[in-house]
């Protein structure tokens, strides 16, 4: 245990050229992520690695207890390819149960701890998973759950805040995971290659069902090894993780640390009003996002503390360019992005002295890894010429680091791989310079006479309206066949507007096609736990009583499905 301290700003822009081969050399030297921890140890075990909270766990901490864990684990049965779901927090024992997993060879199935009901029992169903490992607190979730009958032999409880052993009734073994980090550390290690898979994620469903996605050592192991060269990560550095450990990103940051040879410091959960104070308490220089929490952070009050911290990289999604050189003044930081998805992890990187030189345009994702192949095709798939919008596609140049499939699906998977290309369903473009240029998804596209209009560039032009604070345009039924745009529209606390206003505002902002016919003021908007709007719910919804129509400049009325 011990306490962190605040580390130097780092603006070293000394760069190396990678290839192909430096990765392949790098991957024969460490195939698995926990040969990897193994190794680092051994050059920097007293080192530390995790900060949570008040805890500081070194890099032999976090190897022998995993190792323990693995111990314990194995002793309930669990063994090469046995899916194992967890249902924590951020936290240590997180962490520990990728590494534990990892040496018997099982699955960690990643499940998002808030999902409870119909929700929850859809991916219990579907993961064929033997244990769980849970949060007391979130053992609520699964009291009505029959999880005998769904193949769960055992359920090990993290005690987090309360010993909620009553709410288990449904599961023939119960035990607790402080008593399994108890037992000796694991000397029979699984023979796992960087081909076997070692994590099992579910889209978020931001488009429809979610997919189990299975994903071998070697898709973290890929995207770790280029965020760690490209964005020029040091040993003296410190990660600042508030994205949940059951999103893709995390578990790629967490890696990446290793390769690395520096900390991370661990955040329950993202808030927005805690955040900055976590990273001054680390001495952060590296703070992990994603697309969604930089408008959250730009809305936040501004205070003379805001530049106060030594970050010097600020990881995101697409960067929102609208915000973006007020966002680095104000808080003193470079913004780079990338691009992935859960099925590839992160494979479009922004090179960090590309960005201090002012070379990267910015609504650019950067380029992609050389281990990547990407084009931009046509609905037949033909490759496009350069500043051409189109489907997003990508193949790997060398083996296994790509997902190994989506669990259970094999249709599925046959079809996102049509003609040889993984078929992301996102629309964007390629520059003339070679830069990616995401633009939104395809299943976010509104179809609406004759025109595909990208619902995610709608939704950013509207947000420039200095009253909406939120903002999802979203499909619905024509009379005349194919779509029209309702918006979907949060505004600022304090402030107020009518759907009359919003709507001519909208005819001077947009060409004439994409002015949405439907508005309705909300609340707020479905997210899942990444903070990305859900907008397939929206879609469910359709025109609601409370939704304005431009046409007969009344409200709905009465419910609608779209």
């Amino acid at each position: 245990m011990g306490s962190a301290r605040m580390g130097a700003r780092n603006t070293s822009t000394e760069r190396k050229d990678f290839t192909c081969e430096d990765y392949l050399g790098f991957v024969k030297k460490y195939p698995t992520i926990h040969k990897l921890l193994d190794e680092r140890t051994a050059e920097c075990g007293a080192k530390p690695l995790l900060f949570f909270k008040d805890q500081c766990l070194t890099y032999a901490s976090v190897r022998d207890l995993s190792k323990r864990l693995a111990m314990g684990l194995s002793e309930l049965g669990l063994a090469r390819n046995d899916h194992v779901g967890v249902m924590l927090r951020n936290s240590p024992e997180y962490v520990l149960s990728y590494f534990a997993l990892s040496r018997l060879g099982a699955v960690l199935t990643a499940i998002n701890p808030d999902l409870k009901g119909e929700a929850l029992k859809y991916i219990l169903a579907n993961a064929d998973c033997k244990c769980l490992l849970i949060d007391s607190r979130f053992l609520e979730n699964i009291k009505d759950i029959d999880l005998k009958a769904l193949g769960v032999k055992s359920v090990v409880i993290h005690d987090v805040e309360m010993p909620a052993k009553e709410y288990i009734v449904k599961c023939p073994e119960i035990l607790y995971l402080k008593d399994l980090l108890k037992r000796p550390m694991l000397e029979h290690e699984a023979q796992v290659t960087t081909k076997d898979p070692v994590v099992l994620l579910y889209t978020s469903g931001t488009t429809g069902i979610p997919k189990g996605v299975l994903l071998p050592h070697g898709t973290y192991l890929n995207s770790s090894f280029w965020t760690v060269t490209l964005f020029g990560y040091r040993e003296d550095d410190v990660q600042y993780e508030p994205l949940p450990l059951f999103h893709i990103r995390a578990g790629i940051d967490l890696i990446a640390a290793l390769i690395a040879k520096h900390s991370i410091a661990l955040a329950e959960r993202f808030s927005a009003s805690r955040c900055w104070d976590d990273v001054r308490r680390y001495g952060a220089t590296i703070f992990n996002s994603i697309a969604a929490i930089m408008p959250i952070l730009y809305k936040q009050p501004r205070t003379p503390e805001d530049a106060n911290h030594n970050v010097r990289l600020f990881l995101t999604g697409p960067r929102n360019k609208e915000i973006l050189k007020d966002f680095e003044e104000r808080f003193k930081v470079k913004c780079i992005e990338f691009y992935g998805l859960t099925e590839t992890a992160a494979i479009v990187h922004t090179r960090y002295d590309e960005i201090i030189r002012g070379e990267v345009p910015p609504d650019s994702a950067g380029k992609p890894v050389p281990t990547v192949e990407l084009a931009i095709v046509d609905e037949n798939d033909y490759v496009l010429p350069p500043n051409q919008l189109g489907e997003i596609v990508l193949r790997p140049r060398v083996p296994y680091i790509f997902f190994l499939g989506y669990y259970k699906m094999p249709e599925e998977t046959i079809a996102s791989w049509r003609n040889l290309w993984f078929h992301t369903g996102d629309l964007g473009y390629i520059d003339e310079r070679g830069y990616l240029h995401f633009v939104s998804r395809v299943k976010e596209t509104i179809r609406r006479k004759g025109e595909n209009i990208p619902s995610a560039l709608l939704d950013r032009i509207v947000l420039e309206n200095e009253k909406v604070l939120e903002v999802a345009s979203v499909p619905v039924p024509s009379e005349l066949g194919e779509d029209e745009i309702k918006l979907c529209v949060v505004l600022k606390p304090g402030e107020e507007m009518t759907p009359e206003e919003l709507f001519e505002w909208c005819k001077e902002k947009l060409p004439r096609s994409w002015v949405p016919r439907y508005i309705e003021f909300r609340k707020s908007l479905p997210k899942t736990a990444t903070e990305r709007v859900e907008k397939w719910r929206l879609r469910q919804e359709g025109l609601t009583p409370s939704t304005w129509d431009a046409v007969t400049k009344s409200y709905i009325g009465h419910a609608k499905k779209g």
